[in-house]
């Protein structure tokens, strides 16, 4: 079931920043991994992950939330990321597992504010942030 939750998610390489879903609690979080590996090539082979990646992956896990948390885009709606707060914590690494956790703060219909962490290597968190997401038409 977790691997169909990845169908949820419009974007596709090289935009899509979530490999897969580890953890889904219904009203309480989601948690999903990415491996960077291969798309250090794609920035010209820079030693850190750019964080605007990891908050993008991090809007992803939250798009996927949700949906499983309200209903699924129909054919034609589009995902939003709106306001984000974050705070870096540190640099990742492309050789690093990235684990992405989303918690709900407020929840309407097809808006939704969250709380969000992304964790690198040793459980040592890189980045936290809030973050609001919707739907466009």
């Amino acid at each position: 079931m977790l691997n169909q939750l990845m169908q949820l998610l419009p974007h596709e390489y090289p935009i899509r920043l979530v490999d897969e879903v580890i953890q889904y609690q219904k009203g309480n979080t989601l948690t999903a991994r990415f491996s960077p590996t291969l798309y250090k090539k794609n920035f010209g082979n820079q030693e850190f992950i750019p964080e605007t990646c990891l908050i993008e992956g991090l809007a992803q896990t939250a798009v996927i939330f949700t949906q499983l948390e309200t209903k699924p885009l129909r054919e034609d709606e589009h995902p939003l990321l709106g306001k984000i707060k974050s705070r870096i914590h540190r640099k990742a690494t492309w050789d690093e597992k990235i684990t992405y956790t989303i918690s709900p703060v407020r929840i309407i219909e097809k808006k939704a504010i969250l709380s969000g962490s992304v964790i690198g290597k040793d459980q040592n968190i890189i980045l936290t942030a809030e973050l609001s997401v919707s739907v466009s038409f």
